[in-house]
């Protein structure tokens, strides 16, 4: 994990509801880590500027069964920061490289590496993913 911050989860970025991806989370082992960081989605009430209300949810109602662990609804709010912090303190020590801005990509028959923003190449990997957002390399 290439990461051009010096920190691994800085204050960027907001919010997001986490509903699928918590069950993965759950699997994973970290629902107790992820309940630490995160905040109860109970409820979706959309009005109009005018206040007139457009639907009102109630998510523990709507949610099926199998989303529902230990009474607990699968979907939630989360600081995208704190995500990040929780994901990456569960990979191997060295795996998160920060600092690492990565402003292209490298194919060869042998594979594909992350080409550095002082133009210095990854190790080479079969399989690349960028996940950087709206303006991805």
């Amino acid at each position: 994990v290439f990461d051009k911050y010096d920190d691994v989860a800085p204050s960027l970025g907001g919010g997001f509801n986490l509903n699928g991806g918590a069950a993965t989370l759950r699997e994973m082992g970290l629902w107790n880590e992820l309940l630490a960081v995160c905040n109860p989605m109970e409820r979706v009430h959309s009005r109009t500027i005018s206040g007139v209300t457009l639907f009102d949810i109630s998510i523990p109602k709507i949610l099926p069964k199998d989303l529902v662990f230990d009474g607990t609804p699968c979907a939630f709010t989360v600081m995208r920061s704190d995500l990040t912090r929780l994901l990456a303190d569960h990979l191997p020590q060295g795996v998160v490289q920060v600092g690492s801005e990565v402003t292209g990509v490298k194919e060869t028959a042998e594979g594909i590496s992350a080409v550095y923003a002082d133009g210095s190449l990854s190790e080479e990997f079969d399989l690349l993913v960028g996940c950087d957002g709206i303006r991805s390399v």
